[in-house]
């Protein structure tokens, strides 16, 4: 046979084999398909009261998407490297920079790929990356169904974070539907995660619109009122502040806030809140918080709010708490508790500027007492600075010599 002839043989053959080929490939694209899962809803009519409904508010004709296909069929190798990449980056981020990665991982997939998203939150080790990375994806999933979504959650929660997830999906529903949110709240038991679920829709409706907010927790149940007023007072306030920053307001005033929680019927919740909103002022205002948390009648809500405003104020500038402390009666029972609570908090953490801001108070009594709460933490975790801090001190030479016993009393056996 000559070479002509073995040419055109060859190419009969390659003519005959392509239709087979189209032929194979089709059907395995079509076996491809088949074995693709889809996602259901739960009927109407089979829902569980766990089981969120939408009120009608939200864009209800949108076409659910369907979780677990890829999209367009095709795995992007990029993507993968890229979210591999950004995950591994999260273990040296800090601050900020966390939040603009998680930002970079929600946005390197289509969300319709719940497959992806559910590995995705598996590599993220810590609960609150994990959390932050749901906070960005819900709202998408929320669109198209809110019960898609909810499934979604209950698979890949395990039991220490769901309801921390359970208050992240309340919150982005209600951004977009709250009507339907509330109406799916309202009918979980405590045992459901209501308590999170409230929370995360209150603290969002309030940001959004904090008098219907405040208005529909005060018509609440004694229970019920309690969960929420911490997150009415969270949104409430973020939200006046950002537009008081930006110059779209005035100076906000508390007095509204604190009109609303000196009403509330609860007298439970009503603590709450007010100590909630002397705790949420004093991170922006913490002197006009401190001035205001002492107007209170004495009494146990006077005393929540000079500790929190004094923590705070004292974590930002130390000289200028001390100066208020030192104008307030040292007999006064709210002072004293106050005082107290910032040294101990403070010596677990700092014990030397605790020990620095302590000495600064002027009434000995006081003094004393602070200092040796002070030292008898610092001696546990460190006896040798401990006692170099007091022989450096002016105290007089009777204080250093019951402050050193003292510490040698307190720490630990391996550090006398």
């Amino acid at each position: 046979m000559d070479s002509r002839a073995r040419t055109i043989i060859i190419i009969a053959v390659l003519l005959l084999a392509i239709p087979l080929v189209l032929l194979l490939q089709r059907h395995g694209d079509q076996a491809a398909a088949a074995s693709t899962p889809v996602a259901t809803t739960t009927p109407p009519d089979q829902a569980s009261d766990r089981s969120p409904r939408s009120s009608g508010q939200a864009a209800a004709s949108r076409p659910v998407r369907q979780p677990g296909r890829v999209h367009g069929g095709v795995v992007d190798r990029r993507s993968a490297v890229a979210r591999s990449a950004l995950i591994d980056s999260l273990r040296d981020a800090e601050g900020d920079e966390r939040g603009r990665i998680l930002d970079a991982i929600a946005e390197e997939f289509d969300i319709a790929d719940l497959d992806t998203a559910s590995s995705v939150y598996r590599r993220l080790s810590g609960i609150d990356d994990r959390v932050e990375f749901v906070r960005r994806v819900l709202p998408q999933i929320i669109e198209s169904s809110p019960q898609v979504a909810l499934n979604w959650v209950d698979a890949i929660a395990s039991r220490g974070i769901r309801s921390k997830l359970y208050g992240v999906f309340a919150a982005a529903w209600s951004e977009i539907d709250v009507a339907g949110a509330l109406k799916w709240a309202e009918q979980l038991s405590y045992d459901q995660h209501r308590t999170h679920v409230m929370g995360g829709i209150a603290e969002t409706w309030a940001a959004a619109d904090h008098e219907a907010a405040a208005a529909w927790a005060a018509t609440l149940p004694g229970q019920d009122q309690r969960m929420v007023v911490d997150s009415i007072v969270a949104g409430w306030l973020e939200e006046e502040w950002k537009e008081a920053d930006a110059g779209d307001a005035g100076e906000f005033d508390m007095a509204d806030a604190y009109e609303w929680a000196a009403q509330l019927p609860d007298s439970l919740a009503q603590k709450k809140a007010l100590v909630a909103v002397a705790k949420t002022w004093a991170y922006k205002d913490p002197a006009a918080a401190a001035a205001w948390a002492i107007q209170f009648p004495p009494g146990q809500t006077r005393t929540n709010a000079m500790i929190h405003a004094a923590s705070t104020w004292t974590a930002l500038d130390p000289a200028a708490s001390s100066v208020w402390f030192n104008e307030l009666p040292p007999t006064d029972k709210s002072t004293i508790t106050a005082f107290f609570s910032v040294a101990s908090s403070w010596s677990l953490e700092e014990p030397e500027k605790a020990a620095e801001w302590v000495a600064t108070i002027s009434d000995e009594g006081l003094q004393d007492t602070g200092l040796r709460m002070v030292f008898r933490q610092w001696s546990r975790q460190d006896r040798a600075a401990a006692a170099r801090w007091i022989e450096q001190s002016d105290m007089s030479d009777d204080r250093r010599s019951k402050f050193l016993g003292q510490v040698d009393q307190s720490a630990l056996p391996d550090q006398r």
